[in-house]
């Protein structure tokens, strides 16, 4: 038996795809009294839009590295392999929206968030491990990690190759 470290990233659905999916099953278990075919092809639907997650699995034993997609709780992704990700950092991120409503006034939403990723040796590869709200909690997974398997901390600074220099100037 292999020894695997996961990270869910969560669901891969936005709330909305959820809540509608929740509202088919719903309707499904409803159907299934009248027309058993709709029935069952609703809630096929809608435990697919439900149980779709998405994570980052590392196998110890194996050396591998996999961002995994599970449908119905059977995980799906290519294993890469471990030593090209030597690396682990801490990353700040931020995303956002903007609402207009009619009047033309404007809402603007960000949000920060701190990113824990395994980096490869450029730097130029990352896997998302897991994201957080706070830095500390961020930090606590890197160091988890790291007490873990032997891999290194460092700060994200991608090697700019001659090419990439020779069109800046």
């Amino acid at each position: 038996m292999s020894q695997r470290i996961t990270f869910s990233h969560g669901l891969a659905f936005p709330t909305p795809a959820i809540i509608l999916a929740v509202v088919l099953l719903l309707i499904g278990f409803i159907s299934l009294f009248g027309n058993v075919y709709l029935g069952f092809a609703l809630i096929l639907i809608s435990a697919y839009i439900i149980s779709n997650t998405t994570g980052l699995e590392i196998d110890q034993v194996n050396q591998a590295v996999r961002e995994y997609t599970s449908y119905f709780g059977i995980k799906m992704g290519e294993w890469k392999n471990l030593d090209d990700y030597p690396y682990v950092s801490v990353l700040k991120g931020s995303s956002g929206y903007t609402a207009y409503s009619r009047g033309q006034l404007t809402t603007t939403v960000k949000d920060k968030s701190y990113d824990a990723y395994l980096l490869s040796k450029s730097h130029r590869s990352r896997l998302l491990v897991k994201s957080f709200q706070q830095e500390d909690k961020a930090q606590q997974a890197v160091d988890s990690l790291r007490a873990a398997m032997t891999i290194e901390q460092v700060e994200y600074k991608p090697v700019v190759s001659a090419k990439t220099r020779a069109r800046r100037r």
